[in-house]
């Protein structure tokens, strides 16, 4: 999580997901909301809450001895959206992946949910295990489930003209020890020829949470074309959550991604 001359900027960020809207594919974190989140909060009366920055570039760490309040309850009012951010992390996956399911990697999503879905990630990110880079969970094959900004995770082909050209066959991101990473997104032209771009990239980390990616120019497939073209591209990205089911990424200029384990 994406044929244009311009493809190659960076492919499926590792974040746990960038997102400007350039014609190179991507992957990598937290978007800024397009507009405020109609979301009304009910709180129990013992209930302590923190405010929540969702357009901050760095992600916040949580204090691990806060208080967990006894119900907070995230709900979209008018769309019938609520969420429990004090359930389990394991519910909250559940939800999280139930927001997600069928929007088509979140480019048929609305408001209420994408508010939903900030609400569980900014909850998740508190219970993080404490060094998710270290973490074996890590490598395996994860499939793009959600992107906060449509096009971030395949550039041009994510784009509203690029969807109806060319429909997305699957989207997925390799991590394999102790550094290498492979995005890859398959698609079919005009729902008739199929192609595939591929990148590999090494990946160096910068702290607990941040690494930066270096990728190989893309390599485009079409039919029995193939080519390569372009520089090589690097990103910088965030895990923010990470289990046995889901990782969540930040990239650097926002955007937030949400992968589901395949391998």
């Amino acid at each position: 999580m994406v044929v244009s001359p311009t493809l190659s900027c960076s492919a499926f960020k590792l974040g746990c997901a960038l997102n400007s809207a350039s014609a190179r594919p991507s992957l990598g974190g937290y978007g800024r909301q397009s507009g405020p989140c109609k979301v009304a909060r009910v709180v129990c009366s013992d209930t302590v809450s923190s405010k929540k920055e969702w357009s901050r570039v760095k992600p916040g760490v949580a204090n691990s001895g806060a208080r967990r309040g006894r119900s907070l309850v995230a709900a979209a009012a008018a769309e019938g959206v609520a969420v429990d951010v004090n359930a389990p992390a394991s519910v909250l996956v559940e939800q999280l992946l139930s927001l997600v399911e069928g929007t088509d990697r979140g480019t048929q999503i609305g408001e209420p949910e994408k508010c939903a879905i900030n609400e569980i990630v900014a909850k998740l990110e508190t219970q993080c295990i404490p060094e998710p880079l270290s973490s074996p969970l890590l490598f395996g094959d994860w499939e793009v489930a959600y992107s906060s900004n449509p096009t971030a995770p395949g550039g041009y082909y994510r784009s509203m003209l690029g969807r109806a050209l060319l429909k997305t066959r699957d989207m997925v991101q390799s991590i394999n020890a102790p550094d290498l990473i492979s995005n890859k997104v398959a698609f079919a032209a005009f729902g008739l020829v199929e192609g595939k771009v591929t990148l590999q990239g090494k990946l160096t980390v910068l702290d607990q949470k941040w690494v930066e990616v270096v990728f190989e120019p893309p390599q485009v497939m079409l039919g029995s074309f193939k080519t390569q073209y372009g520089g090589n591209s690097n990103v910088k990205l965030a895990i923010l959550y990470l289990d046995e089911v889901v990782r969540i990424g930040r990239g650097s200029r926002g955007s937030l991604f949400i992968f589901k384990r395949r391998t």
